[in-house]
């Protein structure tokens, strides 16, 4: 009985996620999330992050400062947030932290620096962004939609960022094989998904593509916009399952 439980609460947090995923503007979304988000038998979070190249221009350290502000600012933060510049023998890292009710957002402008002669220097610009949610997936899709638009319009743009969201929901007790297996072609059913690849033996994980989802990035040659994995923490006895588009970039 605990484990058709497990696997009838586990089902219920997929067609939520799956919801989020491929209706983001529906009026059915609003209400799944709310139900998920109300529930007492599971926790949920979201990240939403980017991470791209940035160029190679000389870049002042306040206008480092400005393009971070900038992008704080358009995505309706006004409050004070912390600032700090971090200067290591071959990189300089500009940095903002904001701490909100629920979440954290981390916002790094790093530069490498190759020394090519006495006075000559090569740069290489990196920008990541990652907000962390917890139990706000809403939040996390619409902060998602506002990050891709905010970085479209960066000056100076020298390839267009991906961003990506990865949702993962935690249950108690552990899943079965079959039942991962199970719930794993279940989303891939309802996103109208192709498997590409999948690693049952090894990490418990699918990489599939849909024509339903709009972002996608190619492995191996192949289209990839959805990534189911599962994971079991024996100390805790939870059994936690992400969803992600285009892939999962953290660690299971």
């Amino acid at each position: 009985m605990k484990r058709y439980l497990l696997y009838t609460c586990m089902i219920a947090l997929v067609i939520i996620l799956i919801n989020i995923i491929i209706k983001p503007n529906s009026n059915d979304k609003i209400k799944v999330v709310t139900a998920f988000e109300n529930g007492n038998y599971l926790t949920n979070t979201a990240t939403v992050e980017s991470f791209f190249y940035y160029g190679d221009v000389y870049l002042k350290e306040e206008e480092r400062k400005e393009i971070l502000d900038n992008i704080v600012k358009d995505l309706g933060i006004n409050n004070q947030y912390k600032y700090e510049e971090i200067l290591e023998k071959e990189s300089r890292i500009s940095r903002i932290n904001y701490t909100f009710k629920g979440g954290n957002l981390e916002l790094e402008l790093s530069t490498q620096e190759n020394k090519i002669n006495n006075n000559v220097y090569s740069l290489n610009h990196f920008i990541s962004v990652k907000m962390e949610f917890e139990n706000a997936i809403q939040t996390a899709w619409y902060y998602k939609n506002e990050l891709e638009d905010i970085l479209k319009e960066l000056p100076n743009l020298y390839i267009q960022p991906e961003v990506t969201i990865s949702m993962q929901g935690e249950m108690q007790g552990k899943m079965s094989p079959v039942s991962m297996k199970k719930i794993g072609k279940e989303i891939f059913s309802q996103l109208d998904a192709k498997i590409v690849q999948d690693n049952w033996n090894q990490d418990n994980t699918m990489y599939g593509y849909s024509e339903s989802i709009d972002t996608c990035k190619s492995i191996a040659g192949k289209k990839v916009n959805v990534n189911v994995a599962f994971t079991y923490d024996e100390i805790r006895d939870i059994t936690t399952v992400y969803v992600a588009s285009p892939i999962y970039n953290g660690d299971y």
